[in-house]
């Protein structure tokens, strides 16, 4: 697919499919503590009839576009899956207890439940092609995952101007993308007293090299795409 064309009007085009847009996904779990309380009713006036101390964790599936400024539009959000478990529970009046295991609509349990927060060890960012779904690196604009999200394929990507997404940073670096000072990804305007502001020169010649690696990606796939023709004629 000839998509030459479509790059000096575009922000990004897929080279596997010709389509012009981010999909940008999210994956967590988030987990909250709480207490559910049965209240005792009766004339032995016990401070609770039933108490469980629970933990409950829900898996979470969010996708949205990146737009143009590079910040994602969320679209939807889905809960995957969640389940709970008991911390620990405590009886202190069997007769309420019972009545509210008969008829439990009655009185519903008093329930209180803390923020939930996120098991970081679950969190998945991933920016795709929203056609054909290729996976795309790509950073941050602020360190620890904060900003706008800069996808490598996108035609204003400039890697010395951004923190790479975790997983992305072995890669990075054996493309030269890491900025050479310690402070990673610190946009010159922001560099403070005892941090190395990159000369412009050297940002030019990091935007160089994600242009030539593009160069080189681009030919090994007219390479593999020449190599298939001869067994398709076939």
């Amino acid at each position: 697919m000839d998509t030459k064309g479509d790059r000096a009007d575009h922000t990004y085009t897929c080279p596997e499919c010709g389509n012009h847009k981010f999909k940008v996904v999210y994956e967590r779990i988030e987990e909250a503590e709480g207490t559910e309380t049965i209240p005792c009713n009766c004339e032995a006036e016990r401070e609770f009839a039933y108490q469980r101390t629970y933990r409950r964790w829900v898996k979470l599936f969010e996708w949205g576009w990146l737009d143009d400024d590079h910040r994602v539009g969320w679209v939807e959000r889905d809960e995957v899956e969640s389940d709970s478990e008991t911390l620990s529970d405590e009886t202190e009046c069997d007769p309420c207890l019972e009545d509210h295991q008969d008829c439990p609509s009655l009185e519903p349990p008093d329930v209180e439940e803390g923020d939930p927060t996120v098991d970081e060890q679950s969190v998945t960012w991933a920016v795709l092609c929203s056609e054909c779904g290729k996976e795309i690196e790509f950073g941050w604009s602020h360190p620890e995952r904060g900003g706008r999200i800069w996808p490598a394929d996108s035609a204003d990507f400039n890697p010395w101007k951004s923190w790479p997404e975790p997983r992305f940073r072995e890669t990075w670096a054996s493309k030269g993308w890491l900025r050479p000072d310690s402070n990673e990804g610190v946009p010159d305007s922001e560099a403070s007293d005892g941090e190395t502001a990159i000369p412009c020169m050297q940002i030019a010649e990091a935007a160089a090299t994600v242009v030539r690696t593009r160069e080189i990606e681009a030919d090994d796939r007219l390479c593999e795409k020449g190599s298939e023709e001869p067994r398709r004629r076939g």
